[in-house]
């Protein structure tokens, strides 16, 4: 599955690939702090420790701009992140993983609908094919040993979460001429209000929480979360900037690789025949969307709008 392009280094296939391998092992990071803090207060929490270290950063942009971020903002960093931290809370990693799959697949009925992007036949079988395994991973049989320990909710809104994340991964074309540290500093300060009051609303004894959370381990997911992230988001530009963009992006698909992997490892979470053949179902219907797009973005821009 690891793309053999003729053009990308072996310096920075090697940095494609350990960055998708944080991304995975950030679902069970983010598992971790979810369980051990209510998953609002955890996410005001990173938001909050940015926004202290940021503002003293921060350059004036036009109002333009601002508008932008903002927009991208509300669907990535508040309804994408808050969702999946709250999702993580009561599902497995490994099954979070899974479905976040369905980040590609959304961003192409988005493309389609809002941009007119057409896609032919072998996409759409692709489309269909990842949505199939991702409901033959959710569907649990009552009475099941499975179904005891699922929780439809928790499953439900880590499958919005993959929806928001491509409304804003769709937003994010209209931020133009915006530096990396700009972006990531306005995108925080505006969404910290959002996950405070997030927490204000829906949990209680947030001092409390923070006091009763091991120290240790709190302390180590949200150092994840705001350096490692961060850091995978620069290094992750600068493969943008230096490849073509199809021959980065084909190494996110195992990122639900490593995200079950971890899971097991670090968590020794249990995964049944069910989810693994709808994981394989929905990562080789992911995987024909993403090559389909690579082997467009080849072709002539008159061409290109037909995924």
């Amino acid at each position: 599955m690891i793309p053999q392009a003729e053009n990308i280094s072996m310096r920075d296939a090697m940095l494609a690939l350990s960055v998708v391998a944080l991304w995975g092992l950030h679902i069970v990071v983010i598992r971790i702090g979810a369980t051990e803090i209510p998953p609002f207060l955890l996410l005001t929490l990173r938001f909050s420790i940015v926004a202290v270290i940021g503002i003293f950063f921060l350059r004036k942009l036009p109002a333009d701009k601002i508008k932008a971020i903002a927009l991208y903002t509300i669907f990535y960093m508040v309804l994408h992140l808050g969702t999946i931290f709250l999702g993580l809370k009561y599902t497995p990693s490994s099954i979070g993983g899974l479905i976040l799959q369905t980040q590609v697949p959304f961003a192409i009925l988005l493309g389609w609908f809002f941009f007119g992007e057409r896609f032919g036949v072998k996409t759409f079988a692709g489309l269909l094919m990842a949505f199939i395994g991702v409901l033959i991973i959710i569907y649990q049989p009552a009475g099941s040993t499975a179904a005891q320990n699922f929780s439809y909710f928790g499953a439900f809104t880590i499958l919005a979460s993959a929806f928001f994340w491509a409304v804003g991964s769709l937003r994010m074309r209209f931020i133009q001429d915006v530096g990396f540290v700009d972006m990531t500093l306005y995108s925080h300060l505006i969404a910290l209000p959002f996950a405070l009051l997030l927490t204000l609303i829906f949990e209680s004894d947030q001092i409390a929480a923070i006091k009763a959370a091991n120290p240790f381990t709190l302390g180590g997911v949200l150092a994840y979360q705001v350096i490692l992230m961060s850091l995978c988001l620069f290094l992750w530009k600068g493969l943008m900037v230096r490849n073509k963009a199809y021959q980065v992006t084909s190494f996110s698909l195992l990122q639900p690789i490593f995200a079950v992997g971890f899971s097991i490892l670090l968590l020794s979470e249990d995964i049944d025949a069910k989810t693994i053949i709808g994981g394989a179902v929905a990562l080789c219907g992911v995987g024909v969307v993403t090559f389909r797009k690579m082997q467009k973005s080849e072709k002539s821009p008159a061409r290109q709008g037909e995924l």
